[in-house]
């Protein structure tokens, strides 16, 4: 889901009515978020630099299984 959210942020910045003439975008991210922009910026040809602060290296680990199928 977050990784729909942001892809659906950067469709909005990259279209051109809120900001002209973009060329690429950065992306920055902390812990989880920082692995979702890792992610993110291997998918996506329009992030041209990625910052990450303490990132995540697996997703598996932050939270029970249990609670992923609940979700």
């Amino acid at each position: 889901m977050e990784l729909e959210d942001l892809h659906d942020v950067i469709d909005f910045v990259c279209n051109g009515s809120s900001m002209p003439s973009v060329k690429g975008v950065y992306l920055i991210g902390h812990s989880m978020g920082g692995g979702i922009s890792i992610i993110q910026t291997a998918e996506d040809k329009r992030v041209k630099k990625l910052v990450t602060f303490a990132s995540i290296s697996a997703f598996g680990n932050l939270w029970p299984k249990e609670a992923e199928e609940q979700w």
